[in-house]
């Protein structure tokens, strides 16, 4: 009851305890103002403290966690080492795929125009050279031709040759250019532009009785121009089928029986039947 009467005041309100509590000898403001300070100076301790161990644990996180230098150093190292063992397999993989499929597209474009071109222009007869060439770029959209005494001149923006008087102007463009080509077969009657970089040469030859159809599947301005790699040569069968050469059948000269180490244009079929030809060929 006492207490209760001292804790309010005359009025019969509440009266702040730090006031009921004040130190003996001293007003109630003094001894409320020593208390708020004592508290103050405790709990500012208490927080400063709590705050230094929760960042010194952040602290000691953060460095369990992180990586030296060294070990950063060490890390990129393995993977530099990783990359330089693994990329160039990567790239000669990529190389060979682009290579196969760019061969394996050119060979069926050109088998389509060849069967259109032998049979709805010419009715099923073997076509003469020069003119199975004139007619092939009307199936294929923004395709053109090069052949020999054309009344214009060729593109030179597209062909290497941008006059064709005779054969040998051809036949010099094709030695200077290519490797493993066949020296003692000519690749020079004319010239077929597809509209995807990829070119075509034909001739005929004499002493086989048929047009001789030698593709560049990524076109002459890039490289390796080699036979056997990028160049192959294939021939228009008095059927309109046009063949491999290099198969079983006595089409063109003697089979190529080391073709992936020493391959030129006449590995035509080896190319075509065996499916990992590309990565394996001597380029």
């Amino acid at each position: 009851m006492i207490e209760e009467q001292m804790s309010r005041g005359q009025e019969g309100k509440p009266v702040s305890s730090l006031h009921t509590l004040a130190p003996c000898g001293r007003g109630q403001g003094e001894g409320s103002k020593s208390l708020h300070k004592t508290l103050s100076r405790i709990c500012k301790f208490a927080y400063c403290s709590l705050t230094n161990s929760t960042l010194s644990q952040r602290e000691r996180v953060k460095s369990k966690n992180a990586f030296t230098l060294a070990e950063v150093l060490i890390t990129l190292g393995i993977i530099g080492i990783v990359a330089a063992m693994t990329l160039p397999a990567v790239i000669t993989n990529h190389q060979s795929s682009v290579l196969r499929e760019s061969f394996k597209k050119s060979y069926s474009v050109m088998a389509q125009v060849t069967q259109r071109v032998f049979f709805e222009d010419f009715g099923g007869s073997y076509p003469d050279v020069i003119d199975f060439t004139k007619v092939c770029n009307k199936y294929i959209i923004k395709s053109s031709i090069c052949i020999q005494y054309m009344s214009t001149s060729c593109d030179k923006t597209i062909f290497p040759i941008d006059s064709f008087p005779n054969a040998g102007v051809l036949q010099g463009f094709i030695s200077k250019t290519y490797t493993n080509y066949g020296s003692n077969l000519l690749i020079n009657d004319g010239m077929f532009a597809l509209n995807d970089g990829t070119f075509v040469y034909f001739d005929y030859g004499d002493g086989y009785g048929k047009i001789l159809v030698t593709i560049d599947i990524n076109g002459w301005k890039k490289k390796p121009n080699k036979g056997g790699v990028d160049l192959f040569m294939f021939e228009i069968l008095p059927s309109g089928t046009l063949a491999p050469v290099g198969d079983e059948l006595p089409y063109i000269g003697n089979r190529n029986t080391n073709c992936l180490s020493n391959p030129d244009v006449t590995c035509t079929y080896e190319a075509l039947s065996n499916p990992d030809y590309f990565k394996k060929v001597k380029k």
